[in-house]
């Protein structure tokens, strides 16, 4: 029994290793596009427009990783989630993984942000730094809506459906009304980073760890019962 159950917690740890790295490095490769994007319409010397770059990656990292997250929570909950179930895997199992899954690669890619900023200095990577508690709280109160989203849409079909494609229409022009601020070379980052530092900072870090472990109790809880579809 113990060595089939170390079996399970080592397909587990492979599996869900796995999706988190394709997460990861295709969140990775669309922020570098976005950057590379804003990079080339600026102008000046070449060695000061790559460390501007570099300063700036980690916002569309996490921009990307967010959007690139948002469809894989969902596809774990619409398909990973029955398949694992139908495979005699229990449901607390299953949640746990997309749960572990999820958290990890949000940690990821705020490590990703802080080598970053660490490693280029400037005023946005000073500034940057200080704020990555709340870029994590951001992070994962995203994260913890992708999931409830996802939930919603096994839980309930077609309503979940409907109820996540408005939200995502309303998202979508956030991001991309985000984006296109972040790609505009007048943007001043550093007045809107100060701003949310002196407005936001705590309350949207711990807003953001609390989400993410009541979008989990309602995983739970929703799913406890649901229909599987094999």
């Amino acid at each position: 029994m113990t060595k089939e159950k170390n079996t399970v917690m080592r397909r587990g740890l492979i599996f869900w290793g796995k999706n988190t790295l394709e997460t990861v490095g295709l969140s990775v490769g669309v922020a570098l596009i976005l950057v590379l994007l804003r990079g080339a319409g600026t102008g000046g010397q070449m060695r000061k427009n790559i460390i501007n770059m570099a300063e700036i990656f980690p916002f569309f990292l996490m921009t990307a990783g967010f959007f690139v997250m948002m469809m894989a929570i969902v596809g774990y909950f619409q398909v990973y989630f029955s398949l694992l179930v139908s495979m005699n895997v229990t449901r607390r199992t299953v949640i746990a993984g997309i749960m572990s899954g999820t958290g990890v690669t949000a940690l990821a890619i705020l490590f990703l942000m802080f080598l970053v900023w660490r490693m280029i200095p400037g005023d946005i990577s000073e500034t940057g730094l200080e704020l990555l508690p709340m870029f994590a709280g951001i992070f994962f109160a995203a994260s913890a809506v992708c999931i409830i989203l996802g939930v919603v849409v096994t839980r309930w079909g077609k309503i979940g459906v409907i109820i996540m494609v408005v939200f995502y229409l309303f998202l979508g022009g956030c991001i991309g009304g985000s984006t296109a601020v972040m790609l505009n070379n007048d943007t001043d980052l550093l007045g809107i980073l100060h701003w949310f530092a002196e407005n936001l900072f705590t309350a949207v870090a711990v807003v953001g760890v609390v989400l993410f472990a009541a979008s989990g109790i309602f995983a739970a809880a929703a799913l406890r019962k649901a229909e599987v579809r094999s």
